[in-house]
């Protein structure tokens, strides 16, 4: 009898155990105009109010939404293809705060998330969240953290007549490869208030699960019960013809 309890227990461990390994992490995405970031880049909609600076020529720098490398829903992919060194002109991305119907960024804090390619490791220690106008205000993003989303963030000080706010790619020497993702960017007032988004709300993105995936997980877990009472079945039936 304790053989057979012990195989019952082992036998619920491994069901306990499979369910979680085969879990599905479904992710949750933006599904509503009003929780959303200024800048959630679930649509080409936010590439209107991206701009292109500096080397982006150069580097062959491209700016489009992603639907990989998203903490959830989409993304905005950074990415830069050149054979030879370029000059400390670094290029990157700017918002402009027109676009926004703003005078300046003076007085608001600008928070966004950041995944770094792994690769640009080699290239620069840190990427910059920057403002640019009456001052050059920045804040490092590091790229010692590969893979990870980090959140940084800057506030312009008040008063200062600085347009522009974004991310600049320090990086000059030869580079092929995504150099980081951009997800989620908001920009909030002196008063805690976020600016609305901007219209770039993808609400088919809502959380489901990947049918696929848990159809697969459903019959993997059905086979590994269906073996385990198998052979649970067939250790009392040898048991009892021992004991016959």
């Amino acid at each position: 009898m304790k053989k057979l309890l012990s195989l019952f227990l082992a036998a619920a461990s491994a069901l306990a155990m499979g369910t979680t390994a085969l879990a599905v992490d479904t992710g949750t995405a933006t599904v509503t105009k009003e929780d959303a970031a200024t800048f959630a880049f679930d649509t080409t909609k936010s590439l209107t109010y991206i701009h292109s600076f500096g080397n982006a020529s150069d580097t062959n720098l491209t700016l489009r939404i992603s639907d990989t490398g998203a903490l959830a829903g989409r993304c905005l992919e950074m990415a830069e293809s050149f054979s030879s060194e370029v000059s400390n002109q670094y290029g990157g991305f700017y918002i402009d705060a027109a676009d926004l119907g703003l005078d300046s960024f003076g007085g608001y804090t600008v928070t966004a998330n950041v995944k770094v390619n792994k690769k640009v490791n080699k290239q620069t220690d840190s990427l910059l969240l920057f403002s640019d106008g009456e001052q050059w205000v920045t804040a490092n993003i590091p790229t010692s953290y590969p893979d990870d989303y980090l959140k940084v963030s800057l506030t312009v000080p008040a008063g200062l007549k600085n347009s522009k706010v974004g991310i600049s790619l320090p990086i000059t020497t030869p580079y092929d490869d995504v150099v980081c993702y951009v997800e989620d960017i908001n920009i909030t007032d002196n008063y805690g208030k976020t600016l609305p988004n901007v219209g770039d709300v993808d609400t088919s993105l809502a959380k489901a699960p990947n049918k696929g995936l848990s159809a697969l997980s459903t019959a993997l877990f059905v086979i590994l019960a269906v073996a385990i009472v198998g052979g649970i079945v067939y250790f009392i039936i040898d048991l009892k013809k021992k004991y016959r």
